[in-house]
């Protein structure tokens, strides 16, 4: 994750705002915040923009819906009306807004910034002029790009928009999404792609085979510590020798079956491995989708809208 915050001359932003935020095309966060008159108030606004991105991007909300809402809001703004566009009930950042401005006006108390000062110079601050606006354009991403030449073409010049971006093959825990959207995906699994308790059944198998390559060896290293001076050492190791045939017996057996138990608990780690990771996966291609779905409603809502002039 790469994330740049940097002020800019207000006259700069791509609209009327204090804060913008995009991301370029190699996936860089870029929040852009004008000057004021002191940094402790470009630094709320910053942590504003970066929680409400932050907020957006974890439901779905992307940037460009963000800034296409703030420009319509601005363009119906009565003069007299100074909210913004995030406060809006029909805002579809509404309450991501909410909880950025929560944090911001905690951070100002211990700052010592005086809201209302810094509110009123917020308020201060020109409408962006339309020239600033078409300068920006190449400093933003390619979509940002389009949105912004829509809005500036005059009527009947003709608009050809960019096909739909290529989706990003998804990647999850190393795990290429090719390599598993397949039935057959099973052949691809490492061999040490498993949970914890498919570890757990190794370690079993290491034990069983401990015993069936050394069965009795437990008792054989006890006998080896009775001392043959005494009867009653003696007796003892005779004992352990003449039972050592069914010890060997028992030991092969428990090894066996904690070979059993640890093969079982493989099979069971690796396929809980791998239907955690298709759950992953199936959740980055949803997203993907989702994206694409949002750009493309985006893209021809713009074209009709350009058309209707």
């Amino acid at each position: 994750m790469k994330i740049i915050i940097e002020t800019i001359p207000h006259e700069q932003h791509r609209y009327t705002t204090v804060g913008d935020s995009f991301y370029d095309p190699d996936g860089t966060l870029r929040i852009k915040v004008s000057e004021l008159s002191d940094w402790r108030r470009e630094f709320l606004i910053g942590l504003h923009e970066l929680v409400e991105v932050m907020l957006c991007k974890h439901d779905g909300i992307s940037t460009d819906i963000v800034a296409a809402f703030d420009r319509k809001f601005d363009a119906n703004r009565a003069p007299d009306d100074d909210y913004e566009p995030g406060d809006e009930p029909s805002s579809p950042y509404v309450r991501q807004h909410c909880v950025a401005a929560g944090m911001e006006r905690i951070l100002a108390a211990e700052l010592g910034v005086s809201w209302k000062e810094y509110e009123n110079e917020l308020v201060e601050l020109p409408e962006v002029p339309q020239i600033t606006r078409a300068a920006s354009i190449d400093q933003r991403p390619a979509e940002s790009k389009v949105l912004s030449v829509l809005g500036e073409v005059s009527q009947g010049t003709p608009v050809v928009l960019p096909p739909p971006p290529i989706p990003i093959t998804s990647q999850a825990n190393g795990v290429h999404l090719a390599a598993y959207n397949r039935e057959d995906s099973s052949e691809k699994q490492k061999w040490f792609q498993m949970s914890k308790r498919g570890w757990a059944g190794a370690l079993l198998c290491v034990v069983g085979l401990s015993l069936i390559a050394k069965p009795g060896a437990s008792m054989r290293e006890h006998a080896d510590t009775i001392p043959y001076g005494t009867a009653e050492g003696i007796a003892r190791r005779m004992f352990i020798e003449n039972s050592m045939s069914y010890i060997e017996d028992q030991d092969r057996q428990s090894g066996i079956f904690a070979i059993g138990m640890g093969c079982g608990l493989i099979f069971w780690g690796r396929s809980a491995w791998r239907k955690r990771m298709l759950k992953v996966i199936e959740q980055a291609k949803a997203a993907e989708l989702r994206d694409l779905q949002l750009a493309q409603a985006r893209r021809e809502q713009v074209a009709a809208e350009h058309n209707n002039r």
